[in-house]
């Protein structure tokens, strides 16, 4: 396998504590959230995240497989392309994201891929799986539904080992074992699983590959499925 050369930086390093009240959609506005992260200069990354960073649904975000979520500014354009929404992400994190990236995005990053960042090095493990509350964060009722079938989700990280990560740092591949499961491959892979029967058996294989994805893929194969609603559809 040849070397790969990539680097990304961190643009935005944003934490968030649960708060009530924090939607303004019809019917959900008291429900907790700590998706309005806001910007932080430097912070310590621990094996389930950063510190003084918060999960309001722990059953669905955040522990050892979605320690932090890593979204591209690359994909923030276009989805404002796409949607004609404006995104100001100069002051806090519009979908959740703990680093905001440049030079990264949804095609150039695999599962499995590990990278230096400040002290921490990090590992992918799976891609975002857009919810409910992503529309309600940006009043847009489909806008969930267009991150994921532009597959414009972002990704999460596990922790390998801990320490202070600062904006500007770099983001340094140090490993890539499956160059076929890039995000993007695995987004498009979720939305018809019976597309591509060799590159479903390489990501039930992968080990780095999360559990819950893993599920997930199966729950669609089993279900003849291509649309989670638990990951797409306001709550009743």
């Amino acid at each position: 396998m040849a070397e790969v050369r990539l680097e990304g930086r961190v643009l935005g390093l944003r934490v968030g504590k649960k708060r009530d009240g924090v939607f303004r959609a019809k019917g959900v506005e008291g429900e907790p959230s700590a998706i309005g992260k806001t910007p932080v200069q430097e912070a310590l990354l621990e094996s389930e995240g950063l510190r003084g960073d918060e999960q309001a649904d722990r059953a669905n975000h955040g522990g050892i497989h979605k320690a932090i979520l890593l979204f591209s500014i690359d994909s923030y354009q276009k989805l404002a392309l796409q949607t004609g929404l404006t995104f100001d992400v100069e002051n806090q994190a519009l979908l959740g994201e703990n680093l905001l990236v440049e030079g990264l995005n949804e095609s150039s990053v695999c599962a499995g891929d590990r990278f230096l960042v400040g002290e921490a090095e990090i590992e992918i493990s799976q891609p975002r799986q857009p919810c409910w509350k992503l529309s309600a964060n940006n009043d847009r009722s489909d806008l969930s539904l267009q991150i994921y079938r532009l597959g414009l989700t972002g990704w999460y990280a596990r922790v390998i080992s801990g320490g202070v990560i600062r904006q500007n740092e770099t983001l340094k591949l140090l490993s890539r074992p499956h160059e076929r499961l890039t995000i993007a491959a695995l987004n498009r892979l979720i939305q018809d699983v019976s597309k591509d029967a060799p590159l479903l058996s390489e990501a039930l294989a992968c080990e780095a590959l999360s559990p819950n994805f893993k599920n997930a893929l199966r729950y669609c194969l089993e279900h003849h499925i291509n649309t989670p609603p638990a990951y797409i559809h306001l709550p009743s």
